[in-house]
């Protein structure tokens, strides 16, 4: 076979490139360059985080009252004894002259403990028993907090623990905090991009921060039970007002 001459060898190669750029129209043989850049290469998002606050003050619709009846007898019969006699007129009370429902009524402690005299030379000696009978109750009608209270120890109530001031709305008040903290959120982070003369777009993230009250609706605050006696001679209670505050952390995009 007779060998390819250098000039057919380049007559080849030129008809070759002809057909690719009559295939690609506008293509060159000597354009090595992409076609199209990859979308999405114009960088991150640019982004703001901002804290919102937000706090209301509520009357507070529910308190829960700590009392107890204490007795003390020679004998734990005896002291258990009186002790229930007291705690049937506080029943009384509560159930009838009230009308609370049992369950707003909550034992939360019942102990008997022996007491001893102490001397040096003898050591302890039994003198007798002490009864102790304390529940929680769970009281709406905070304007007569007082004449309760009154009640209930002339039933024989002799030890008042404390009274917590709470809210039987919790959850719609959690709602209402935080519809103000994003809010606050937003006018801090459109002030922000004022600045750089951009607008707020969409919220890329969000947190909530801790609510200043329990999920039960009862405030961590143990208010001093105050207690001051008018001409009367009845019990006043200040109930006062509960704060509620959250905080919500939020990305924005600008």
């Amino acid at each position: 076979m007779r060998a390819w001459s250098k000039v057919g060898l380049v007559a080849v190669a030129a008809a070759c490139l002809l057909a690719v750029s009559q295939v690609i129209p506008g293509a060159q043989w000597w354009d090595r360059q992409p076609i199209a850049a990859a979308e999405g290469e114009a960088g991150a998002a640019r982004t703001i985080t901002v804290t919102g606050q937000g706090s209301m003050e509520v009357e507070p619709d529910i308190a829960y009252i700590q009392m107890g009846i204490q007795t003390r007898a020679e004998t734990a019969q005896a002291a258990q004894s009186a002790n229930a006699e007291a705690f049937e007129k506080l029943e009384k009370v509560l159930f009838e002259t009230y009308e609370l429902d049992s369950k707003d009524v909550q034992t939360t402690t019942f102990r008997i403990n022996p007491e001893y005299d102490y001397s040096e030379k003898q050591g302890p000696k039994l003198v007798g028993y002490e009864v102790t009978h304390a529940v929680q109750v769970a009281y709406r009608d905070l304007g007569t907090i007082g004449p309760l209270l009154d009640a209930a120890s002339q039933a024989g109530v002799n030890q008042m623990n404390g009274i917590r001031f709470g809210t039987e709305k919790a959850e719609q008040y959690e709602i209402d905090v935080l519809d103000e903290a994003m809010a606050n959120a937003r006018a801090k982070a459109e002030a922000i991009a004022k600045t750089e003369n951009r607008s707020v777009r969409q919220v890329l993230h969000v947190s909530q921060g801790q609510v200043s009250m329990p999920d039960n609706g009862v405030f961590p605050v143990r208010k001093a039970l105050e207690l001051t006696a008018d001409s009367a001679g009845s019990t006043s209670i200040a109930s006062g007002q509960l704060t509620i505050s959250t905080t919500v952390t939020v990305q924005y995009e600008f």
